[in-house]
């Protein structure tokens, strides 16, 4: 797990050095959930929030953006700084789902479970 504020940090560098349009360059979080939780916490702060949108490449992540906003890091504890930030869209590709490990599958079932 990778839900750091260093990662956060460098994210929002990457963030200054672009310095996206506004309103109109919505930035494109492509990966699995932590990857899409760190990135959506990280437009929710720059600038007081800019848009964005998701796309995620897990089932995990799949699962949790249908059906969630909350966007968080971990510092002192699992989730301890976040928002409920949406983005634009989330775009579901279930292409990527081939590409998974069995733990990967695994671990978006109980997600599933979880959410029923």
């Amino acid at each position: 797990d990778e839900k750091t504020m260093d990662n956060m940090i460098f994210l929002l560098d990457e963030l200054a050095r672009v310095d996206p349009l506004r309103r109109s360059e919505p930035v494109l979080a492509i990966g699995g959930g932590v990857l899409t939780d760190t990135a959506g916490f990280a437009c929710a702060l720059w600038r007081r929030g800019i848009p964005w949108c998701r796309l995620p490449t897990t089932l995990l992540g799949m699962v949790d953006a249908s059906v969630g906003i909350k966007v968080a890091v971990n510092y002192k504890r699992k989730n301890g700084v976040g928002h409920f930030f949406s983005p634009l869209h989330t775009f579901i590709d279930a292409t990527f789902l081939p590409t998974l490990d069995f733990a990967d599958v695994k671990s978006g079932c109980g997600e599933i479970m979880k959410a029923a």
